[in-house]
């Protein structure tokens, strides 16, 4: 069983199908009862409480991954605010000093932030960006495009160069069908 990305593990498989036997193990013994509608709810009831407790584990396994990445992401903010230092530290020694001050100010930035995602929890997060959603929607948008756009540059960045599909005409093609046109890749 699969939760969005979120897989499970072999003991919860065990566990699910062991609750599903138990489940038609109750339909077959609610159905040879005189009264169906008291075995219906009886039914009812614990399938209730089955899905309640899968419910519950696929939230604390989603909970638990979402904390390991908001820990990777301090971590990769911190490397960065790093990394931007160092960079700041050359042009500094060599006497170029307009550079120095803002590549300071940026990792500075980067460490508060990285210092900022450690401190809250997952709780608090949340209810915090659903606050400034509500209460500055034009910064909260612009904020949430600009992440996106930087997203998709980080990853096309990432992509290797011969990756990308691309269309290659012969030279010697003299019409425009589709069977002369090789895709390459």
């Amino acid at each position: 069983m699969e939760i969005q990305g979120v897989g499970t593990t072999r003991g919860q498989d065990r566990e699910i199908e062991e609750s599903q036997s138990y489940l038609k193990q109750d339909v077959e013994s609610s159905a040879d009862e005189e009264g169906t509608g008291h075995g219906v709810e009886q039914l009812t009831r614990k399938a209730q409480q089955e899905v309640s407790k899968i419910a519950d584990e696929a939230r604390r396994q989603v909970t638990t991954q979402l904390a390991n990445q908001k820990d990777q992401a301090a971590a990769t903010l911190s490397g960065v605010g790093a990394a931007i230092r160092e960079a700041g530290e050359d042009p500094q020694r060599l006497g170029q000093t307009p550079v120095a001050p803002l590549t300071a100010q940026a990792a500075e930035q980067m460490e508060k932030a990285s210092a900022y995602l450690r401190r809250r929890d997952l709780t608090t997060l949340r209810l915090e960006i659903e606050q400034l959603a509500r209460t500055r929607t034009p910064l909260f948008v612009f904020g949430a495009l600009a992440t996106g756009w930087l997203g998709a540059r980080f990853l096309k960045s990432r992509m290797p160069a011969d990756s990308g599909r691309s269309v290659t005409y012969s030279p010697t093609m003299l019409d425009s069908s589709p069977a002369n046109v090789e895709i390459g890749s």
